[in-house]
């Protein structure tokens, strides 16, 4: 019984002392889209990193919230009539960033 005891307590703290070394820290990169024109808010951004594709939208004031690892990221934001903004990022820290996406000036020839 004493023995059960003693590896359930030396199992428990080996668990609580490597677990710390093992997690990775998230972070979370927020702000605000707006038209680079005008500086009207964006609703329905999409943002996302560019190689996992987990990503967000911005809501009815442009704003944005992103959680990622740390780590390097490729961040694209892409709107309808717009061109499609692409930011490298240092993740390893909270980040608060503004956007100004401007309207695409790419013609369709037909």
């Amino acid at each position: 019984m004493l023995f059960r005891k003693f590896v359930s307590g030396l199992v428990f703290s080996f668990l609580v002392c490597i677990h710390p070394g093992y997690s990775q820290s998230i972070y979370t990169i927020k702000g605000k889209i707006t038209d680079a024109e005008n500086n009207a808010f964006l609703a329905g951004v999409t943002l996302y990193e560019n190689e996992s594709g987990k990503g967000t939208h911005s809501n009815n004031s442009g704003n944005y919230s992103l959680s990622l690892p740390e780590g390097n990221y490729q961040i694209s934001c892409s709107f309808v009539g717009y061109k499609t903004v692409k930011k490298w990022i240092i993740l390893n820290k909270n980040l608060t960033q503004i956007t100004g996406m401007s309207t695409n000036e790419v013609l369709c020839n037909y």
